[in-house]
């Protein structure tokens, strides 16, 4: 079955030159096109840039993502689709492969699925010139520095007469908020909010047993932080493995050495986080 964009209901998922596409904001009058946003990341990890800046029109994934913009025409059965688009931080005639600006993800968050990646935001940090906005994996939004490697995720400005398919694409549901914000989520057992504490909890307990490795500081190595929060780690056999926690109630619980600046982040993900303290048996083995 084919619909027009204009037609599809805001989250709904349609394919278009090969790739499966969701459809963001709801149409108003005098829009040429809509704002569609790839069903997933790119498979390459990209920096932001890899000259240090976090201007989006002079960055290297801007660059690369005119090159899949590239293969992507040659695929589409209507590349004249694809219009050129002008929203914050594009400047001149617009982009026609672009991410998605850090409002733009926020209003439409609801309807974006989590990926397991951290991708990046065509959004710079206001107070830091050397870092950009990224999307966690669950879908909070912060600041990193501009030349660690992420995920892309492109979105593109599809004209309202386009036909898509939207044959064996699965729609995205949309997820009710509580009122009580998005940490009392439940996954049928526990809230996000219970899952966080007992990490933390469960942390500590892993800091404390191996004090002499573990620490914890209210800046990063490059004095900034968020707001509220906090940094602590553990040096394993396998590397670093660090959190990030809530000064108020999590600070006094860590009980390790207090360091001024944190050791600068060496890019290791979640996963990697995980797998590092578990290599703390190792430690306990040999001893």
């Amino acid at each position: 079955m084919t619909k027009t964009i204009k037609t599809l209901a805001r989250g709904e998922k349609f394919n278009f030159a090969g790739y499966d596409w969701i459809a963001l904001d709801d149409v108003q009058d005098g829009d040429a096109g809509r704002i569609c946003l790839m069903a997933g990341v790119l498979p390459d990890r990209l920096p932001f840039d890899e000259n240090n800046c976090n201007s989006w029109m002079g960055s290297t994934i801007r660059a690369e993502l005119n090159g899949f913009f590239k293969g992507l025409i040659s695929t589409a059965a209507d590349p004249y689709a694809l219009l050129p688009y002008t929203g914050d931080y594009i400047t001149g005639d617009g982009d026609k492969v672009f991410l998605l600006s850090e409002k733009e993800y926020i209003r439409n968050s609801d309807v974006i699925p989590n990926v397991t990646a951290y991708w990046w935001l065509r959004s710079p940090c206001a107070d830091n010139s050397d870092y950009a906005g990224i999307v966690y994996t669950v879908g909070y939004v912060y600041n990193y520095d501009v030349t660690y490697y992420y995920a892309a995720c492109p979105a593109i400005y599809l004209a309202l007469d386009t036909e898509v398919s939207v044959d064996g694409t699965e729609p995205v549901t949309n997820i009710k908020i509580p009122s009580g914000g998005i940490g009392e989520l439940r996954d049928g057992y526990h809230t996000f909010n219970e899952l966080y504490h007992h990490r933390a909890v469960l942390f500590s307990v892993v800091c404390a047993s191996h004090k002499d490795y573990a620490w914890k500081s209210k800046k990063h190595d490059d004095g900034t932080m968020y707001d509220g929060m906090f940094i602590v780690g553990v040096y394993t056999p396998d590397g670093v493995a660090t959190y990030h926690y809530d000064i108020d109630p999590y600070w006094d619980i860590f009980e390790v050495p207090e360091r001024e600046f944190a050791p600068k982040w060496d890019g290791h993900t979640p996963a990697d986080a995980i797998a590092r303290i578990a290599s703390l048996a190792k430690r306990k083995n040999r001893a």
